[in-house]
């Protein structure tokens, strides 16, 4: 100490200046602290100089500008003072949040906001807050490259009084990008000044012309042994304050390890209690593999001698099997040795003209069955066994009125598909196979990649677990998954590409069932084409594989496309199961896999054996390629037809399937029925349908049975335990006689609130009835309606007696949904055919109000 006051004497005597100033103990102290070491010389300085205006273009903590508010203070100089910067760090401070502006805020208000302001701003946005020759004091400490500090300087140079003097600080920082000392070594050409090594280095530049004798002096003495003696003196006085932050800094560190050192030893102790505990678990475990490896080679044991008792039994089988084979080649030996003694004899060349008698009589037989008295007996026999006697009797008007509406029935023209009940199979070719699953060798096809395309709409939660079953399936080389999506809002496609699929997205306006699988089938790359839909889901681990192994298996016969029939899901509605049990019975694949051919060119044959279904189906893709979907409707069915014409077959099987079904309202019903009628007319010259005499007769029966279902949906249940057989049938002898009552006057409450709003709106613009009474050819028409809703009932009665048991709470809803659904079924079909029969005016009627009901049923389908 009394070393540094001689030296003070020493130099206020040789240079006539006060550094006792210097000695000042700084209020605020914080990290970082390479700026501390030059707080003696800014509190000498501000002495010195009492700047009018103080700008500090780069602030952070507040070491450098708080020491010069203190001595501003201290020193009682008039001087407004402003520190500007973000406070939001730059590369070389680097980044930080809020609180370093808040807590030197919290500091600085109090203290020094009479005559500081803290300017949150760009360098650059605050230069239009300061006149032109208004700065005396300069500090640059922004941004520390060559390119940042030249910017910040010319720009501010304007700002600077005839007293000026600009400050840099890291003059002697040489790492990375600093560049302060490059433009420090090209100022120092232009302006006295002098610099400072310690802390990082601090470069005074005086750039004006008006300036302080002692910074003169200084700038003049330079280099000097004097000039030496007082760098060290400010070194040797701001090196104590960058010790003091040193050393809080290497506290808190201490403390902070210490901390660190006491969690990690709690953690030790918590995982040594873990690792205890885990060995007790092992030791326990060990005990129980122990134990358990002694049952499994007693299980092998009894494994062992149970197979030897088994093989023991088969090889007495087989010698017994093996006797009985002798024995029964023996007989058949003694029967051919008869048998070629008879063919040999005279009474078998005495009988030859009564076996050709017998042969042309047989052919004439045949002929009688398939003649129209055979059919029509035939038909008997299946109502007979279906309704019995009495119901037969009951149903017999309905039998005339509807075998003079379609005569066809007993020519065989066609397959009606508004006459379920009378539905049957063409005779095809029908192959019984195991599922893949079940077989002794698996089938394997590594040489072959498939392509699975998926249309996508908004697919759902489920669609990531088909996604992971395709991509798991076994037996195939390469799979990959093309998804065509079309606007989905519920993460479906970034789903399909976290698992690896590729994507195509298009508009929803572009999309069409055709247009969608184009894109998708242009998309892939593999050897088949496997077309699915998002919400089916493939049984078994090598059903793809099983696909691929029938079309390679009939390959020879032309075989290019397959696809699978489907299970039903649980919550699917029963309409739904009827239908698809229907829909198979007539394709011939409810139990067996069916190979479709050409085999005449009606519209009944065509469809029972061009059929596919995009729910799966798979062909090759060389020749999809050639096909294409076409059209916006029914296009797996196009396909297929244009297919088995061109001379390939295709195939529906029963041996692999997808888990598929839809629980749909009864609106949809209606719409999809009306939509079916007007496809297939349209696509089949020959497509037989029953004509509509009396466009305003089928409205008002339409509109009278749902009055009659609303108040039967209104009353209560029926008792629990019949079965649900001898209850569809009750219902529909009732209603038989009930609803020949045409009301169609009343309330609509259907269940299906779109149903029942498209119904109130069907009746306000199509029929006219209150205070007319129909005529006798309208009620006949209302009669015909009926007819074939209850034909549609007693059909769904058939198979539903088949499936379910006695009946129930939940099972007698189900059961009243699925009616109102076959109403609607019924009633989208009929609507179709008046329209189809006023618009060829089979039928007089009015055109407008038809294409009325062409344009609400057929939109959205």
């Amino acid at each position: 100490m009394a070393l540094n006051v001689a030296r003070l004497y020493v130099l206020q005597k040789m240079n006539n200046t006060d550094l006792a100033v210097s000695l000042v103990e700084p209020r605020r102290l914080v990290l970082p602290n390479p700026w501390a070491g030059h707080i003696p010389f800014a509190a000498w300085l501000i002495h010195q100089i009492k700047p009018r205006v103080l700008v500090e273009l780069g602030t952070h903590t507040g070491n450098s500008y708080c020491a010069f508010c203190q001595s501003i203070e201290e020193a009682s100089s008039p001087t407004k003072a402003y520190a500007v910067d973000t406070w939001q760090g730059d590369e070389h401070a680097g980044r930080y949040d809020d609180s370093v502006y808040e807590q030197l805020r919290a500091y600085h208000d109090p203290l020094y906001g009479s005559f500081s302001t803290l300017l949150r701003k760009t360098f650059d946005q605050a230069l239009e807050d300061f006149a032109p020759g208004s700065v005396d004091l300069l500090h640059i400490d922004g941004l520390h490259t060559y390119e940042a500090v030249k910017h910040d300087f010319e720009t501010w140079l304007p700002k600077l009084s005839d007293r000026g003097v600009v400050l840099f600080h890291d003059t002697c920082v040489h790492r990375d990008d600093f560049g302060v000392h490059r433009l420090w070594q090209e100022l120092a050409q232009q302006y006295p000044g002098f610099n400072f090594t310690h802390s990082n280095g601090l470069g005074v530049l005086l750039v004006g012309t008006d300036r302080h004798p002692s910074l003169a002096s200084m700038a003049e003495q330079a280099g000097n042994s004097h000039w030496e003696v007082m760098r060290k003196l400010f070194a040797r006085l701001g090196a104590e304050f960058e010790l003091r932050l040193t050393n809080q800094f290497l506290s808190d560190r201490c403390e902070h390890l210490t901390q660190a050192i006491d969690d990690r030893d709690a953690t030790s102790l918590k995982l040594y209690a873990t690792i205890e505990d885990a060995q007790k678990e092992t030791l326990n475990l060990h005990q129980v593999i122990s134990a358990r490896e002694s049952a499994l080679r007693d299980l092998h044991r009894a494994a062992a001698e149970n197979e030897a008792a088994q093989q023991q039994h088969f090889l007495q089988v087989q010698e017994s099997q093996q006797a009985v084979i002798e024995s029964q080649r023996a007989s058949i030996h003694s029967l051919r040795v008869e048998l070629d003694g008879m063919l040999q004899s005279k009474s078998w060349r005495l009988t030859r003209p009564l076996r050709g008698f017998r042969r042309v009589l047989g052919r004439l037989v045949a002929k009688t069955r398939a003649s129209r008295p055979k059919r029509a007996l035939d038909m008997l026999r299946e109502q007979l066994r279906r309704h019995g006697p009495i119901g037969v009797l009951r149903r017999t008007p309905y039998y005339w009125r509807q075998l003079r509406a379609r005569p066809g029935l007993l020519l065989g023209q066609g397959v009606l598909s508004h006459a379920p009940e009378f539905l049957h199979a063409n005779s095809m070719k029908r192959e019984l196979r195991l599922h893949p699953e079940l077989l002794q060798s698996p089938p394997l096809h590594s040489d072959v990649g498939i392509s699975v395309v998926i249309p996508t709409l908004n697919a759902g939660r489920e669609f990531g677990w088909l996604l992971q079953k395709l991509f798991a399936q076994k037996g195939i080389g390469r799979i990959e998954v093309v998804v065509v999506d079309s606007g989905s809002k519920d993460g479906t496609v970034s789903t399909a590409k976290n698992a690896g699929c590729v994507v195509v997205e298009i508009l929803p306006s572009e999309f069409s069932h055709s247009y969608a699988r184009n894109r998708g089938a242009d998309a892939a790359s593999g050897d088949y084409l496997l077309f699915m839909v998002q919400d089916a889901y493939p049984i078994g681990d090598r059903w793809m594989a099983g696909m691929v192994q029938f079309l390679r298996d009939h390959a020879e016969d032309k075989v290019v496309a397959a696809s699978c029939a489907e299970y039903s899901r649980s919550d699917s509605d029963v309409m739904y199961d009827s239908m698809i049990h229907t829909h198979y019975q007539f394709l011939g694949c409810l139990d067996y896999d069916r190979i479709g051919e050409l085999r005449d060119s009606g519209h009944a044959s065509l469809r029972s054996q061009g059929q596919l279904s995009d729910v799966s189906c798979m062909i090759g893709r060389d020749v999809f390629q050639q096909y294409r979907y076409r059209g916006d409707y029914a296009e797996d069915l196009d396909l297929g037809i244009r297919l088995i014409q061109d001379g390939y077959r295709v195939a529906m099987l029963a041996s692999v399937k997808v888990i598929h079904s839809h629980n749909r309202p009864a609106y949809y019903y209606l719409k999809r029925s009306f939509v079916d009628v007007v496809f297939l007319v349209g696509l089949f010259p020959d497509f037989e349908y029953p004509r509509i005499h009396s466009q305003r007769g089928l409205c008002a029966g339409v509109l009278s049975i749902a009055v009659h279902l609303s108040r039967w949906l209104a009353a209560p249940l029926p008792a629990e335990g019949q079965s649900v057989a001898t209850t569809l049938r009750e219902w529909s002898d009732e209603w038989r006689r009930q609803f020949a009552r045409i009301e169609p006057q009343g309330e609509l409450q259907l269940g299906d609130s779109r149903l029942d709003a498209w119904l109130q709106q069907f009746r306000q613009q199509q029929l006219n009835l209150p205070g007319q009474r129909l005529s006798a050819d309208e009620s006949k028409e209302a009669q015909r309606f009926l007819d074939a809703f209850l034909g549609r009932l007693d059909h769904f009665a058939h198979f539903a007696g088949q499936t379910y048991g006695p009946s129930s709470d939940v099972l007698m809803n189900e059961l009243r949904q699925g009616i109102v659904k076959i109403y609607a079924s019924a009633a989208g079909s009929a609507l179709a055919f008046m329209y189809l029969d006023v618009k060829a005016k089979h039928c007089e009627g009015d055109a407008a109000a038809a294409q009325s009901i062409y344009t609400d049923l057929k939109a959205g389908v």
